[in-house]
């Protein structure tokens, strides 16, 4: 009985194979996948007529990092009104989604406020349902804004690696309306289509134009694609029934006038010009290997790959294509055309002879110049090109993933026994394994660490990169490290999303690997903790990188929330907060600088639950300052001996006021604070607030001044005095060294000895003072469980039976019946109208810089099929939990 299953299984799964290669056979437009930047992954029901998202996402109960349930999008089934959906795919940025049906008709949905939903921004039932305007070829122009490339990471010593990097800008054509996007796409008539934006509208305007008239039905496209040079001009390859492949160059007057509205600004035109033409476009005999049977199922166009000497391109546009055999032995042949600029000299002979003073400079023309062919001896069913690096990913049917080298297009070597130079995470022994099926369609990630597989039989399975060089020793274990923190660094300066990253190597997290983690992550970000005589609107604001590597210190330690935090995460939970209280009193405190009639209850409002947080904070800290000194005394210059207490009470009290991002945040935080009580008590002393509202909210924000037991004005001198004393030792000492010591007191909670004489100056001098104002039994009974920043059973229940708005520090009610949820953190936020404004000011994301994610209250959290690969030897957690 077994066997007879299967015997069916496998016949099942090779007519799944079949119908998939038949697909790709008969259109170039036929991506049933497509993970965005964002992180949202989008796919084709197998009926063809739904899209389903779905996202990764960090399990709030273990900490681990699984797939979401998928999620339904009616709007886009009723647009296209019950068509077959045969293409998707995400713009740059990956915010936006372009599906297309069978009848090329072409819809665009756009993620808003939440990874799992979409609002439709084009609708699909405008276009004509006509079979000739199928599209073959669709794809979303370049971004006008600067990328950053990393090169291999080279060996510098022996633990530490060099990340050598460089910027550039992409090729036009742009969109010239800032923040716009525009879509390109091609029907099987040789009509191109234009979908773009304007200045002031959010809807996609078209413009057409055709390739060339007069075709017969041998020159019907099946397949098409393009890219942007280096002239701001696309070039585009399509293929015909006839099996030629056609170039084309296609320019774009964009008609942009600065002085017209949006609404009579004239449209944009295109201009198409043929560049040459390969007649018999087949695969060749590879080896005395006959190929003939083999059909043309991919065509990429890949654009030229930056380079650094005087602008040039490292290598210049090359066309893709795959042709795949399905038999006894399936494999696929990989053809390569470059399209290059030739120059040729004129004849001395003429040169010699020419008395006119005729041009005779070199005449230069476009050669389509055929490579070698080469074979993969599996069946590829998708072809990628991670934007901006020198790889190209071919992705075959047993879940492999066969990566080459943009020239030449060689398999990558393996890296030399010590790993001194490491050009990506597969470089570094990382690889996908091969599934025990067939799998029908398969999508990266941003970074190409995770994959969605769609088996023969209908069902989602993720699958992550996995370490196949063994056991992780100390040898191993730096070059896996420095891999990942480039790619990371790569995704953090590109705008990828890094979760994927997160997914693939939590198998391998140890305190001895995040730590390493953490500092390689710091060099190849070129990102120093020293924000001494920093603003708090300079770096720490304005930086993206700040917020992105204290969401990494937060999220590696993170083991569900029913375990305490370890020390660095914290240090770097904190410091987010922090953040986020900083931009509320930033943008509210200035209200009080407008006419006092002027200021209104529901301005104040929000400031509630951060006075109320930030005030709490200031007592947590205050009391871990005092436990601290009551452990250490007689002791305060013994620095091993400080340390080790502060670790073993997990308080990150000392750390915070001795980090300067930290200090400069908490001393903005007082400074914010203590402005806005004067205020408040010189309003209310005025006693001529007419709103009944208005009096009630102001006396509510001044109640939680005289409550909390750690008074703003003496924690502001606490943190005044520490500074100077930080910025005295600091004289003298270099940046780099500087760099140093604070990444060993934010992020290995360690005190080096520079700190000797601020430490010992708060536990005798300022402590001291402020022991004596302190009202020692109200802080001793006073309820800070609310923070989550206890280690007790009793804080950490509380937490989750009470769930905190983690933006506006209210208490969340979900009288909505729904969730928002970050995907990362786990952190929650107010379902509600009220909340919009304070979503929009922090970009759509949570304070760790992650995207949110709505889920109805009982829905299930995971998926019922998840692969996840585990390490081959047990590792310890930072919790000291195993796994295995």
């Amino acid at each position: 009985m077994d066997d007879l299953d299967e015997l069916f299984n496998d016949a099942s799964a090779g007519h799944a194979l079949r119908e998939r290669v038949e697909a790709l056979r008969l259109s170039g437009c036929s991506q049933t996948v497509s993970w965005s930047r964002h992180g949202t992954i989008a796919y084709i029901t197998p009926d063809g007529n739904r899209v389903e998202t779905r996202h990764l996402m960090c399990d709030p109960h273990t900490g681990r990092w699984d797939i979401s349930p998928a999620y339904s999008h009616p709007r886009i089934t009723a647009t296209h009104e019950g068509q077959q959906l045969v293409h998707i795919t995400w713009n740059m940025l990956g915010a936006e989604l372009a599906v297309i049906d069978v009848h090329g008709r072409v819809s665009i949905h756009c993620v808003v406020t939440a990874i799992n939903d979409m609002s439709c921004v084009r609708e699909a039932n405008r276009d004509q349902e006509e079979d000739m305007n199928a599209i073959v070829g669709f794809g979303w122009l370049n971004l006008d804004r600067p990328y950053v490339v990393y090169k291999a990471c080279v060996r510098q010593e022996r633990d530490l690696y060099r990340y050598p990097a460089f910027q550039f800008k992409a090729n036009g054509p742009f969109n010239p309306h800032a923040g716009r996007n525009a879509g390109m796409g091609i029907t099987r008539a040789g009509v191109v289509k234009l979908w773009y934006q304007v200045e002031g509208l959010y809807k996609y305007q078209e413009v057409t134009c055709e390739l060339e008239g007069g075709m017969s039905a041998e020159d019907v496209f099946t397949h098409a694609s393009f890219a942007s040079d280096v002239d701001s001009t696309i070039v585009l390859a399509a293929y015909t029934v006839s099996r030629k492949l056609r170039v084309f160059r296609i320019f774009i007057n964009w008609n942009n006038n600065q002085q017209q509205s949006s609404q009579i600004a004239n449209a944009a035109t295109m201009h198409v010009r043929r560049l040459r033409v390969d007649d018999l476009a087949v695969p060749r005999e590879v080896e005395g290997r006959d190929t003939s049977s083999a059909r043309l199922t991919k065509l990429e166009v890949l654009p030229p790959t930056p380079g650094q000497k005087d602008g040039q391109p490292f290598a210049h546009i090359t066309i893709l294509a795959t042709y795949v055999y399905l038999g006894h032995t399936n494999f696929t042949v990989v053809a390569r055309w470059v399209l290059q600029q030739t120059s040729r000299e004129p004849n001395p002979a003429i040169a010699a002879m020419n008395t006119s003073g005729a041009d005779l400079s070199p005449h230069r023309s476009i050669e389509l110049k055929r490579l070698d062919d080469f074979i993969i001896e599996k069946c590829v069913i998708e072809v990628t090109a991670m934007f901006a690096t020198n790889f190209v990913s071919f992705i075959c049917t047993d879940g492999t993933v066969d990566q080459r080298e943009r020239i030449g297009f060689k398999p990558f070597p393996e890296p030399s026994p010590n790993f001194d130079e490491l050009h990506n995470m597969g470089h570094a022994g990382f690889r996908f394994k091969a599934g025990t099926e067939i799998y029908k369609t398969i999508g990266l990630s941003p970074n190409q660490c995770a994959a969605l597989r769609i088996t023969s039989d209908d069902r989602v399975q993720l699958a992550c990169f996995e370490q196949v060089r063994g056991n992780i020793t100390d040898d191993l274990m730096l070059p896996m490290v420095a891999a990942i923190a480039q790619q990371h660094a790569f995704g953090c300066k590109n705008g990828h999303n890094n979760d994927d990253l997160l997914c693939a190597i939590q198998n391998y997290k140890s305190p001895a690997f995040n730590k390493l983690l953490l500092r390689e992550t710091h060099r190849s970000l070129s990102f120093s903790l020293d924000f001494t005589g920093e603003q708090p609107n300079e770096k720490l604001f304005r930086n993206p990188t700040v917020q992105k590597c204290l969401s990494l210190q937060n999220i590696l330690d993170y083991a569900g929330d029913s375990t305490k935090k370890s020390l660095p995460a914290k240090m770097a939970w904190i410091l987010l907060l922090i953040r986020i209280a900083s931009f509320a009193f930033g943008s509210t405190v200035n209200l009080f600088h407008k006419d006092d009639s002027e200021v209104k209850a529901e301005e104040l409002q929000p400031l509630i639950g951060i006075a109320k947080w930030t005030t709490d904070l200031f007592a947590y800290i205050v009391d871990g300052l005092f436990e601290l000194k009551r452990l250490v005394k007689g002791r305060e210059k013994d620095m091993d001996f400080v340390r080790q207490k502060a670790v073993e009470l997990n308080s990150p009290a000392l750390f915070l006021v001795l980090a300067s991002g930290s200090r400069v945040l908490l001393r903005y935080c007082s400074r914010g604070l203590k402005s806005l009580q004067q205020k408040i008590e010189q309003r209310l002393k005025q006693k001529n607030i007419h709103d009944g509202e208005t009096y009630t909210t102001l006396k509510t924000i001044l109640i939680i001044f005289e409550n909390c037991p750690a008074k703003v004005p003496q924690f502001e001198r606490i943190i005044t005095d520490i500074e100077s004393h930080v910025r005295l030792v600091y004289t003298g000492i270099k940046e780099e060294d500087r760099g140093i010591a604070e990444r060993a007191v934010f992020v290995d909670n360690t005190i080096p000895p520079v700190f000797l004489t601020p430490v010992e100056f708060l536990f005798r001098t300022s402590l001291k003072r402020l022991w004596e104002e302190t009202d020692l039994d109200k802080l001793h009974f006073y309820d800070l469980s609310w923070l989550g920043l206890h280690d007790d059973q009793y804080t950490i229940q509380h937490v989750k039976k009470n769930p905190i708005d983690i933006i506006r520090k209210t208490p969340i009610r979900n009288a909505t019946g729904r969730m928002i949820r970050c995907v990362r953190c786990c952190s929650q936020i107010e379902d509600g109208d009220k909340h919009k404004a304070w979503i929009g000011n922090l970009g759509r994301m949570c304070v760790c810089g992650s995207l949110w994610m709505v889920q109805e209250v009982g829905k299930p959290k995971v998926s019922n099929e998840v692969v996840v690969p585990m390490v081959n030897v047990g590792s310890v957690g930072a919790n000291g939990s195993t796994h295995v």
